[in-house]
């Protein structure tokens, strides 16, 4: 099958990669011992081994027995995360406007609770990562999903709708940039859009920024808040070393907020609802911010030669299937359009013994898509495309 057949290493690799990530006991992998098990390429979880910065930080702390409560304002943590704004993204963000957190989930939470109120229409750009849908009606707000326009060479804000949204009242929208699922980075010109629409309205923006790390793209990624004033004063925005450096289950995000009366309400929250960090998982955040830039670099272009292959191989063998090579993630967004009611990942996980993650949870115009997590070996991504590729053909043909 041309591509996808020209295996660059053997069976003997491919069986010791599986062998030894099946010996994990993270979600995305469990399940999973026994050797003729499905390969698992769904969770935004990378296989790869864990930067030495990282793994020095983690076993000191162990070695030391600084296991503890973490301090929850750790100003250790947030003079690197300003460290880290200004020196990747250009973005010269205070220590002080800095929040540590268990996760960016917890992070939107927060910036919901700050600048909207129970009943206040949240709008949410979809496909999105599943639990930024259910962090809105989780806290009594009503979500209104506005779909990314897929004009058939990208995906695209549709900004008249959200400004209609707003114009209708909304209070905030939600948007992940670069984007899970479709690995989409927001258009300077989207940004710069957004920012005029919320302050026509008086409105805010939550940005998940949590893959910016892992872009592709020569310029590096824009945070939101730093484009113009207007988005300074109503970005909150959630990140983590946790998808960059593959540590999510270390427990430590941060949410930046630089407008100083969200802060006052920010800060008026009940405290219990800001702790969660695991004093690991900041350690290993500085490790990361300070030390793991050679290895974030390596990755990333392991990141990019199987991007392009996930590409070629579609190009070649499955031309049909709709994919737009990703600006950032480990993430392919793969369209088969086999009807809105078949649970695609299900019908490739029983036919091609690959798990993948089904795009109707993604929200509206998720269905007739999945997400194929390309985070891995050559070897195990080879072996995931060469089982996947004829079920999607077989799918997109109707069979």
């Amino acid at each position: 099958m041309g591509t996808v057949d020209a295996r660059t290493l053997n069976s003997g690799a491919l069986a010791s990669d599986l062998a030894r990530l099946r010996r994990r006991t993270s979600i995305k992998w469990s399940g999973f011992g026994d050797s003729d098990a499905a390969i698992p390429a769904w969770i935004a979880e990378m296989d790869f081994e864990v930067a030495v910065p990282i793994v020095e930080a983690v076993t000191e702390a162990v070695r030391t027995s600084d296991l503890g409560y973490p301090d929850h304002h750790s100003v250790s943590l947030k003079q690197a995360v300003s460290r880290w704004m200004t020196r990747d993204f250009d973005w010269p963000i205070s220590a002080d406007d800095v929040y540590v957190l268990p996760d960016a989930v917890r992070g939107v939470e927060l910036a919901l609770l700050a600048v909207t109120n129970p009943g206040d229409v949240v709008v949410v750009p979809t496909p999105v990562y599943p639990p930024l849908l259910a962090a809105v009606g989780d806290h009594g707000r009503r979500l209104v999903e506005s779909p990314y326009r897929w004009t058939g060479q990208t995906w695209e804000l549709d900004l008249q709708q959200i400004e209609d949204h707003f114009a209708a009242g909304a209070r905030a929208i939600i948007v992940c940039n670069p984007q899970n699922p479709t690995g989409t980075v927001l258009s300077d010109a989207e940004i710069q859009a957004l920012g005029v629409i919320l302050e026509r309205y008086d409105a805010y923006v939550i940005s998940d920024e949590i893959h910016a790390p892992l872009t592709f793209l020569d310029d590096r990624h824009r945070p939101l808040a730093s484009v113009s004033e207007a988005l300074r004063e109503r970005t909150l925005t959630v990140t983590s070393t946790s998808k960059a450096w593959n540590t999510p289950g270390l427990r430590c995000g941060v949410l930046l907020v630089e407008n100083k009366t969200v802060r006052v309400t920010l800060d008026a929250l009940p405290v219990k609802l800001h702790k969660g960090a695991s004093i690991v998982g900041i350690v290993a955040s500085i490790a990361a911010i300070d030390a793991g830039g050679p290895w974030l670099a390596d990755t990333r272009n392991r990141l990019r030669l199987n991007r392009d292959y996930v590409r070629d191989c579609l190009a070649e063998n499955a031309p049909q299937i709709r994919f737009r090579t990703p600006d950032a993630t480990y993430l392919a967004w793969l369209g088969v359009d086999a009807g809105s009611s078949v649970d695609l990942a299900q019908v490739v996980g029983d036919r091609a013994r690959v798990i993948l993650s089904d795009g109707a949870a993604y929200g509206q115009g998720g269905a007739g898509w999945v997400r194929l997590n390309f985070g891995t070996t050559a070897p195990v991504l080879e072996e995931i495309m060469a089982r996947v590729v004829p079920v999607l053909n077989c799918l997109a043909a109707g069979r």
